[in-house]
């Protein structure tokens, strides 16, 4: 491969952190969690280790992940309840969308059957 071709890892952090900023987003915004606002911050936390970790050096980052740590054991992250749609919902979207079992998409899926 060409030199500078391969991904850097500071890509994939950079990656990793925009992913869990917006977990963070989604989370805070989540009004159906009553400790909506204890997981926002611990995946807002996340993102900052990631997306920061490398600026601001070994001693912050393992305050970062004390902090998290004591988010989860004290305040909890807690669950939704997010609107979903029902099972006859979901196979009739497939159904209409192509993706049945008897499809040319689940061809891959159907020829390692036998194997389990």
């Amino acid at each position: 491969a060409p030199k500078g071709a391969m991904i850097k890892v500071g890509a994939v952090y950079l990656l990793a952190g925009i992913v869990f900023a917006a977990i963070s987003i989604f989370s805070g915004l989540d009004r159906s969690n009553p400790k909506r606002w204890g997981a926002a911050a611990f995946w807002g936390l996340f993102a900052a280790s990631f997306l920061f970790g490398d600026l601001v050096g070994d001693f912050a980052n393992g305050v970062l992940i004390i902090a998290m740590a004591l988010i989860a054991g004290l305040v909890g992250l807690g669950v939704g309840n997010a609107a979903t749609s029902t099972e006859n919902e979901r196979a009739e979207s497939a159904d209409r969308l192509g993706y049945s079992p008897q499809s040319s998409s689940f061809l891959p899926v159907r020829c390692w059957e036998p194997c389990f």
